[in-house]
């Protein structure tokens, strides 16, 4: 997603290395003999552990060297200042880099059956689910320090103390620290609050509140009765009607 908003070409799909991997780890997992690489994986807890923490130290350089710095640095565009300035454009670089594939993925219905079945609004942003909701919130925030730490365009009023490894090693150990918190207690996760917190998701059926039946009692909307000043056309034509009669 980061290429599409930048107009250039997805970085893993010119690499030479990226999409065969991605075919190898497809094929192990679906289509390995007798499933012997999910069954060996399964063995050793560790090699999950460490899978874990592989995906949290790649997220980290997703949103820097993968994601923002595609913005900042840009060397392909004809006008990489205003890619630079655009405070928007840096973070959704460093937001989509790091969960873009998951949002496209379960738009696209990659994780359901049958897949490819679209649907109106990602799953991914409900707040049933809480651990996806979670990532998005995740890569959001490492993009907001990431881009306080860098300050590309000068916005903020101090001058930027460290080097780009050294904010991309910040990035990392944030995310490495989160991995480890989750390890302990799924408690700890700090993004799931906040998105829990900021979220604003839609679901009619499971937030509206019947007036006069009880505090937090949930009805669904077909339950509720207009009230002064959401009249529908009908009671309205009544109302006029019985005037007449009058």
């Amino acid at each position: 997603m980061t290429g599409i908003l930048l107009g250039q070409t997805p970085s893993w799909i010119i690499s030479k290395t990226a999409y065969p991997a991605f075919l190898l780890a497809w094929w192990l997992t679906f289509f390995s003999p007798f499933d012997a690489y999910w069954n060996f994986t399964k063995s050793f807890p560790i090699i999950i552990d460490g899978y874990q923490l592989g995906a949290a130290i790649s997220s980290g350089v997703a949103v820097t060297a993968w994601g923002m710095d595609k913005a900042i640095f840009n060397e392909y565009s004809a006008s990489p200042h205003k890619i630079r300035d655009s405070v928007l454009t840096c973070l959704l670089c460093g937001t989509f880099s790091s969960c873009g594939g998951g949002i496209v993925g379960d738009w696209l219905g990659f994780y359901r059956i049958p897949s490819f079945t679209c649907t109106a609004t990602p799953t991914i942003f409900s707040s049933s689910k809480k651990r996806a909701l979670s990532a998005v919130c995740k890569s959001f925030v490492m993009s907001v320090i990431y881009y306080i730490l860098m300050n590309p365009s000068g916005y903020l009023p101090w001058e930027p103390s460290m080097s780009k490894g050294a904010c991309h090693l910040v990035i990392v150990l944030l995310q490495v620290l989160n991995y480890t918190m989750l390890s302990v207690s799924t408690s700890l996760d700090l993004y799931a609050a906040i998105a829990e917190t900021f979220a604003f998701v839609v679901e009619p059926e499971d937030s509206l509140v019947v007036m006069g039946e009880g505090k937090g009692k949930k009805a669904k909307r077909d339950d509720l009765q207009p009230i002064k000043g959401d009249e529908t056309e009908d009671s309205k034509k009544k109302t006029k009607n019985k005037m007449k009669k009058n």
